[in-house]
C-alpha cells in the first residue's frame, strides 16, 4: 500500500525523496516509531526536508504520515476481503486527489487516442474505451505491437497513446514507446509495473496494486476499474468547467 502512495506521487521525488522512501519501506515497524527527527537523522536529512516528502506525498504533515503508517498493519493482511477493502479505499484516495488537469487538457486537445493492452487487461482496455466514448472521445484498438508499430508512422505529436499493462513491459513495448518519445506523442499509463526509467519518458504514469487470489482464480483488476471509473468521471467534471 505504501508503494502505492509513493509511485502515484513519483513525479514530485527527488533522489533524496527515492531515499528516505527506500528507508520507510525497508523498515515499517521501525519508522511508525521514530519522531521526525529521528527519522531524519536515519536517512541524514533534515526534518524539513522529511516534511516536504510527506507533503509531496499528498499528506498535510508528519502526523498525518506517521497515523497513514499505523493504518497498514490496522486490518488483518490474512483477510482477503479487508486487504482489498484497504486496497480500494487507497486507489479512491489517491485518483480523487491528484491532480490532472494536464493530462485532461491533452487529451481533450487530441487529435487520435490509441489504447494498447496485454491480453490480461482487454476487458479494462474496454471498459475505459466505453466511459470515455460517452464523453465524445473515440480511442482506437491496438491489439498488438506490430499494429501499434504500424500507427507510430504517421503519428504525430497531436496522437496521444494509452497503455494498460498487467504485466511486466515487453522489449517491443519499450521501442514502442522510444519511437512515440521521438515523436513527441503524449502517453498515459496504467500498470501495476514499478517503472523508473531514463531510458523512457512516461507523459502520465499511474501505478496500481494487482489483489492476488488463489492460485486458481489469478488475481482482481478492480483496483483498475475504480481508477477508470474516477478518471473518466472526472474528466467529465472537467468538461463542464470548460
Amino acid at each position: 500500500m505504501l508503494e502505492l502512495l509513493f509511485i502515484n506521487n513519483i513525479e514530485k521525488m527527488t533522489d533524496t525523496d527515492i531515499y528516505i522512501w527506500k528507508y520507510i519501506s525497508k523498515n515499517v515497524e521501525e519508522s511508525k516509531k521514530l519522531t521526525i527527527n529521528e527519522l531524519g537523522e536515519k536517512c541524514n536529512v533534515s526534518r524539513t526536508t522529511i516534511l516536504r516528502f510527506c507533503k509531496k506525498l499528498g499528506l498535510s504533515g508528519y502526523k498525518p504520515f506517521k497515523t497513514y503508517l499505523q493504518t497498514l498493519s490496522s486490518y488483518d493482511t490474512k483477510n482477503p476481503v479487508q486487504k482489498l477493502s484497504k486496497l480500494y479505499q487507497e486507489v479512491i484516495s489517491i485518483f480523487s486527489t491528484k491532480d490532472m488537469k494536464n493530462l485532461f487538457e491533452d487529451i481533450y486537445n487530441s487529435n487520435k487516442i490509441y489504447i494498447l493492452s496485454n491480453k490480461e487487461s482487454s476487458s479494462i482496455r474496454e471498459s475505459m474505451k466505453n466511459k470515455f466514448f460517452k464523453y465524445g472521445k473515440f480511442f482506437v484498438n491496438l491489439s498488438h505491437e506490430l499494429e501499434s508499430n504500424t500507427v507510430i508512422n504517421s503519428a504525430d505529436s497531436r496522437d496521444f497513446f494509452i497503455f494498460i499493462l498487467t504485466s511486466e513491459l515487453s522489449e517491443g513495448n519499450i521501442e514502442l514507446i522510444k519511437r512515440l518519445n521521438n515523436k513527441k506523442v503524449k502517453i498515459l499509463m496504467l500498470s501495476d509495473v514499478n517503472i523508473i526509467s531514463d531510458d523512457i519518458l512516461i507523459d502520465y504514469y499511474y501505478y496500481l496494486s494487482k489483489f492476488y487470489l488463489n492460485n486458481s482464480q489469478g488475481f482482481s483488476t478492480a483496483s483498475y476499474e475504480i481508477a477508470i471509473e474516477i478518471i473518466a468521471t472526472r474528466y467529465g467534471m472537467f468538461l463542464e468547467e470548460k
